[in-house]
């Protein structure tokens, strides 16, 4: 508000600081008369850059006279803001789906058995693990082989998903069965490409009998 006439000339200048993507001039476009009030909205883009931004502002007449606030009038008026740092977005790894299981169950192996671990068969073409038991220098030892470019690692004692069989090592090395207790699970890939595990549920030494349970996923 003024006590003189304001015309359409009149306008908002930017004196100094930081401008932040405003006009130079911003004009009223529009008569005030004086005792009446008017809006004067300038555009801004806030810096990207973390920091406290200020921008000075006065009023200029159709002369060119400018004028602001204070005693005399001779102050300009200012915009503050304060850009804060983003907090860092830290990313989350995306779930990988559970596949349906291809098939699952008990097998029971005697010593030389084989296993396909695509379709449960024993003793068939295409087996993936063969239970073995070896004597050297009268110590025996209960293997289990992987076969035909199959592979098995150990994981623990607790049932794994298939993210964490993904995630496991896998070797084609032979597997000393007398080193790990029952509940042990192994994780596997078949010489088809599918993954699975195996848990050991028992070793019969003496008579020479393995069981196992087993559950290979429909997906590579």
């Amino acid at each position: 508000t003024g006590t003189c006439n304001w015309t359409a000339d009149y306008a908002a200048v930017f004196i100094s600081g930081d401008q932040m993507g405003a006009p130079e001039f911003v004009y009223i476009d529009q008569p005030v008369a004086p005792g009446q009030s008017v809006d004067i909205a300038v555009n801004m883009t806030a810096p990207l850059d973390p920091g406290t931004y200020r921008s000075d502002w006065m009023l200029q007449n159709a002369s060119g006279e400018q004028f602001g606030i204070g005693p005399n009038g001779s102050n300009p008026f200012w915009v503050q803001i304060v850009v804060t740092a983003s907090e860092p977005v830290t990313p989350t790894a995306t779930p990988v789906p559970e596949p349906e299981p291809l098939l699952s169950g008990p097998v029971t192996l005697n010593v030389n058995d084989n296993v396909d671990l695509d379709t449960l068969q024993l003793n068939a073409p295409g087996a993936d693990l063969s239970y073995q038991q070896i004597t050297l220098d009268e110590n025996v030892s209960h293997m289990l082989f992987p076969l035909d470019g199959a592979s098995i690692g150990l994981v623990g004692s607790a049932q794994p998903t298939y993210a964490q069989c993904q995630g496991s090592g896998q070797s084609t090395e032979a597997i000393n069965l007398g080193d790990y207790a029952a509940g042990t699970y192994f994780c596997y890939i078949t010489n088809g490409g599918l993954l699975g595990w195996a848990r050991l549920d028992g070793l019969d030494t003496a008579n020479g009998i393995l069981n196992l349970t087993i559950l290979t996923w429909s997906t590579p």
